[in-house]
């Protein structure tokens, strides 16, 4: 399952919202909380100048009609989320690829200053013609031929400086422009390896996926089905975990309250006022279409799952829990109550035609656990609920294989006996993908092991107690279960003895969704599964007093 280190909690005053927003980096939970805000303002917006427009007749008239046709919209949407999905592609490996092409424009080269015509010799300004003095006498000829030569030389070193100035701020600009091309290249060139390293990265992901690495799977599926759009602004969250010896995915989805659903049946224009006036949708109604959405949902997140399953095959099954994010009008504190729950092949999927499936019988067909109406918001126990994430966890040993019919089960190392009653169970619910773990040893009375059963029916999860006692177990050791089953939301509990019970014991766990295992069923249990031991009492006290 998802790990989310980092949350913000966004509100929205005008709208009178508020949602935990989660991530597991900064970058995407700034993109999540900058998603939501926008889409709320834009709500916000839309609501405000719907206040202010209506100004005379005309207006009222035209409201009337805009909210009509919006509440029949939405009442079409909410009942039909499943059809319209249909033909929608869902989110791929391809969809999370950067293809964008560097958007900063480059540096503009900059023309080049043009040099001033260079003087030639033979320019008018250079030969002026002399006058009829100056040609008889050639003293004076000669001086007017070399002034002339003069002005020639002097424009012509002018000329030699400007170009050189020119020259030199030509220089001055085509180097500012050679290193800002430079910087440009550099930035894009960055942007294009880190689209490449990013896109690397997301091909590894699918590689992992196909491969059906836990982590990989989980992200994936998660950023699958939250681009799952909705109708009616519905606000969807889901968690994901996967495992890949037993190729489950579980889903847990936080689904609408019913009062997300939009409530206005018709709007009728009251002209005398200029006001409008609201019909709402009857209870009874609202319940349907809170049941309609909700099962709905399961099923288009479910289409989503199997069109991505197809192409990679990595899942066997579907376990979705539905819950609500809630107050409990008993207490007024908030509560997230799970109300539905299913099992599902994902190849039994395959075979629904979506397009004339009734969500509700389709629901029950399949066993889904939830209260006739979930709009009654009656909690149930999830089939299954993977929680990898207990820091309790620790990684067991085997230990049957060193079993033989010498080994006394009542005299045995105390943590051994904890690592066999784990290694036992995982044989008795591994045939129906169940998973056992083992928590770390503590002697404390709490949960040794928790059992993650699958099964639709007797599933769930079942916390495990192992005594190792030599003496008869009271009604303290059950009543301590009874209360770690409730304190754990487990289906069940099951206390695993050498020894025996106590008649206070066997009365307590009556009624009670708690199984009481003595010597001999653990006996039996171990033969079951191909492995002999014995029991002496006596001997193990003798043991223990030396």
């Amino acid at each position: 399952m998802s790990i989310y280190y980092y949350s913000k909690l966004i509100t929205h005053e005008g709208l009178n919202k508020t949602k935990l927003v989660k991530a597991e980096s900064e970058e995407e939970l700034k993109r999540k909380c900058d998603e939501l805000t926008t889409k709320w303002e834009e709500q916000y917006q839309k609501q405000l100048v719907r206040e202010k427009r209506i100004n005379d007749i005309e207006d009222l008239l035209s409201e009337a009609e805009s909210l009509n046709e919006e509440a029949e919209e939405n009442q079409h949407d909410l009942e039909n989320i499943l059809l319209n999905s249909l033909n929608c592609a869902e989110y791929s490996f391809d969809d999370m690829k950067s293809t964008a092409k560097y958007s900063c424009l480059p540096p503009v080269k900059p023309m080049p200053e043009e040099f001033p015509s260079e003087p030639q010799r033979d320019e008018e300004r250079f030969n002026p013609k002399p006058g009829f003095f100056t040609k008889i006498i050639p003293k004076k000829l000669e001086e007017f031929k070399q002034m002339s030569e003069n002005r020639f030389l002097e424009a012509h070193q002018e000329w030699e400086l400007a170009k050189e100035t020119i020259l030199n701020k030509n220089k001055i600009k085509d180097d500012e422009y050679q290193l800002a091309l430079k910087k440009w290249e550099g930035k894009k060139e960055k942007f294009y390896s880190n689209q490449s390293l990013k896109n690397k990265s997301i091909d590894e992901m699918e590689d992992n996926f196909r491969a059906g690495d836990a982590h990989a799977v989980e992200n994936f599926y998660q950023l699958v089905l939250e681009n799952i759009e909705y109708p009616c602004d519905l606000e969807i969250e889901y968690e994901t975990a996967y495992n890949p010896e037993s190729k489950i995915l579980i889903v847990n989805i936080l689904l609408p309250n019913i009062s997300d659903l939009p409530k206005i049946k018709s709007v009728s224009p009251v002209k005398k006022d200029l006001k409008l006036k609201y019909s709402y949708y009857s209870e009874s109604a609202l319940n349907k279409m809170y049941d309609l959405v909700n099962y709905q949902i399961v099923l288009r997140t479910l289409k989503a799952i199997y069109s991505i399953n197809s192409n990679y095959n990595i899942i066997e099954s579907v376990v979705i829990n539905g819950r609500l994010h809630t107050i409990d009008p008993s207490t007024g504190n908030e509560i997230e109550p799970y109300i539905l729950s299913l099992n599902i092949k994902i190849e039994d999927f395959g075979k629904l035609n979506l397009n004339n499936i009734e969500p509700r019988a389709w629901f029950k067909s399949v066993k889904g656990i939830s209260a006739p109406s979930l709009a009654t918001v009656t909690p149930i126990q999830p089939i299954l609920q993977l929680n990898r994430e207990d820091k309790r966890f620790v990684e067991g040993y085997e230990v049957a294989g060193d079993l033989d019919s010498s080994t006394n089960l009542a005299a045995m190392d105390w943590q051994d006996f904890e690592n066999l009653i784990r290694e036992l169970f995982e044989s008795e619910f591994n045939e129906n993908g169940g998973e056992v773990k083992i928590t770390q040893a503590s002697r404390d009375g709490g949960v040794d092991a928790v059992v993650f059963d699958p099964d639709p029916i007797r599933g769930g999860k079942i916390v495990l107690q192992a005594k190792r006692y030599t003496n008869i177990v009271g009604v303290s050791a059950v009543r301590d279960l009874y209360g770690t089953v409730i304190n754990e939301g487990a289906m069940k509990g099951i206390l695993i003895t050498t020894a025996n019970y106590g008649s206070d014991a066997y009365a307590f766990a009556k009624d009670k969704p708690i199984s009481l295992l003595t010597g001999a069923n653990l006996l039996s249990l171990l033969e079951k599964h191909g492995h002999k031991a014995r029991l002496d009492i006596s001997e193990a006290k003798r043991l223990m007093n030396k």
